[in-house]
C-alpha cells in the first residue's frame, strides 16, 4: 500500500460554468471544483495535502484543441494570468489542480 497518492483534476468552476458543463459531458465530468473545494473534498475524506498546486493545460494539449498559434497563445495567457493573480485566474479560467496527499 502507498504512504502517499497524487491526485489530479480540472478546475472547472468558473464564471463561465455553462459552458464547463456542456464541454464536459462527453468526457463523464460530474462534479466541478475550485481549489478551495478540491482541497475541502480531499480533507474530508480523510487525506492530508501535504501540497496543492494549481497549473494550466499542457501546450501541446491546448495546441490540439485550437491549434498551433492559437493554442500556443491561450497557453502563454493561461500561464502568465496565473502566475500574475491566482486566486482570479482560477475563477475565470479553467486550470488543472494536482494534490500530494498522505493518508
Amino acid at each position: 500500500m502507498s504512504k502517499k497518492l497524487y491526485i489530479e483534476v480540472p478546475l472547472e468552476l468558473t464564471k463561465d460554468l455553462d459552458k464547463s458543463i456542456r464541454m464536459s459531458g462527453p468526457y463523464g465530468h460530474i462534479n466541478f471544483y475550485t481549489p478551495g473545494s478540491f482541497e475541502n473534498l480531499l480533507k474530508t475524506c480523510g487525506f492530508k495535502v501535504e501540497s496543492l498546486m494549481v497549473f494550466p493545460h499542457d501546450i501541446e494539449y491546448e495546441q490540439y484543441l485550437s491549434g498551433k498559434a492559437k493554442g500556443w497563445l491561450k497557453y502563454q495567457i493561461r500561464q502568465n494570468f496565473l502566475k500574475l493573480a491566482p486566486k482570479t485566474a482560477a475563477r475565470n479560467m479553467v486550470y488543472m489542480a494536482g494534490a500530494l496527499c498522505s493518508a
